[in-house]
């Protein structure tokens, strides 16, 4: 039905009225002749029908026939908006311009999907195609799909296989990872020491298997081995072992911030400038009047790409916000800057001893040079088994 409404609305249709005289009989003689009518409707002196422009010129003879007056009503289709624009030739000539830009536009690339990527990002992934010549605004032509394809596979280990397929002006990329499997631990082949990952002196130890080679009150450093999962029998027989423990150590910490007296402070004033630009590929034409934005301001960005017909079209129009800013000097009181240390320095407290436990804490405030300096001094505990590989010699009866 649209292709149908289409070719009317090029060739150009009329609709007229039909009154006085036969109208029946003038309808009958169209039907007979295979003029074509539609949309037809009665009215209070006859009747109105649409009909081409070519076919209306052949009516004048039934009508004269039949007696029935017939008038055109309205004028459709593109031979009339040409007829009314014909003496516009600056109409005809931006179509024209247009028409060729859009060819010469369509040999480029205006727009690249990925799909098929999961832990890949696609800024990865379109950063290093744009490495290889695969970007907006890059001729087409000039891309060797083969070639890039083989090249991806080099620079992105993940890669289990990629297809560049370049259709119109979209540069469709369809990628596959690789699914890694998990590494296994061979308990005989790869046996381990339990060893410290931290300095201090221990507390407490759970040793499930493997031989402790320290006990609960000695001090050990980071690195040394506390459970071993090299064993020997009364026979002189060893044996290795996969070492797994929990050891819980007592050490020493400290942590500190600082707060200034004094402190620069940037406030919004409810004034913000807009500016947009308008841009082709990488080159940006700017859509607004130069002018200042304030010395301090925060910044927002947004982009949308134009699409017609539901294609993504290599024209963008982007827009930029400016936020203007207040700058403040506020003077805190030592009180003051001492109940923002304390807030400061419980925040760093559950980041740095996340999975340990706080035995005891001492902290001391100082005034330095217009900073408030809050420090600290704890003892924590915490689980510092780690697990190390044995390195094993391959020869028989060594290690």
């Amino acid at each position: 039905m649209f292709l149908v409404r289409l070719l009317r609305y090029l060739k150009g249709y009329v609709r007229f009225s039909m009154t006085g005289g036969f109208v029946e009989r003038f309808l009958n003689l169209c039907s007979r002749a295979g003029v074509p009518l539609w949309d037809m409707e009665p009215t209070k002196e006859g009747m109105e029908s649409n009909t081409t422009i070519q076919h209306y010129k052949g009516l004048r003879g039934y009508a004269k026939r039949t007696g029935v007056r017939i008038r055109v009503k309205e004028r459709h289709g593109m031979p009339f908006v040409v007829h009314r624009y014909r003496k516009r030739w600056g109409i005809g000539a931006g179509l024209v311009c247009f028409a060729l830009f859009l060819l010469i536009m369509s040999n480029f690339i205006w727009n690249i999907r990925v799909v098929g990527n999961e832990t890949l990002t696609e800024a990865e992934i379109i950063h290093n195609l744009e490495e290889l010549g695969v970007k907006v605004g890059a001729n087409r032509h000039r891309i060797d799909a083969r070639w890039v394809e083989r090249n991806m596979m080099l620079r992105l280990d993940k890669l289990a296989w990629i297809a560049v397929n370049i259709t119109g002006s979209t540069a469709e990329i369809e990628v596959k990872e690789r699914v890694l499997p998990p590494e296994k631990i061979d308990n005989e082949k790869q046996p381990t020491n339990v060893v410290a990952s931290e300095s201090g002196q221990i507390k407490r130890m759970e040793v499930y298997d493997g031989q402790a080679v320290v006990k609960e009150g000695d001090t050990v450093l980071k690195g040394d081995v506390i459970v071993s999962g090299i064993l020997e029998d009364k026979k002189g027989k060893t044996t290795l072992k996969n070492a797994r423990a929990k050891v819980i150590a007592q050490m020493p910490a400290e942590l500190s911030v600082e707060v200034p007296l004094e402190q620069v402070c940037y406030y919004p004033t409810g004034k913000t400038t807009l500016r947009r630009s308008f841009s082709v590929f990488s080159l940006e034409i700017p859509l607004y009047l130069p002018g200042g934005v304030g010395e301090y301001y925060n910044k927002y960005e947004s982009s949308r790409r134009l699409s017609l017909l539901g294609m993504e079209l290599p024209f963008t129009l982007k827009s930029a916000g400016y936020e203007e800013l207040k700058r403040e000097v506020i003077t805190y009181t030592e009180t003051q800057a001492l109940t923002e240390a304390q807030d400061q320095l419980l925040a760093l407290e559950a980041d740095a001893f996340q999975g340990a436990e706080i035995i005891s804490k001492q902290p001391a405030a100082s005034l330095e040079e217009g900073v408030l300096v809050l420090r600290a001094q704890y003892v924590i505990e915490k689980d510092i088994a780690l697990t190390q590989e044995i390195l094993v010699d391959e020869k028989p009866g060594a290690l």
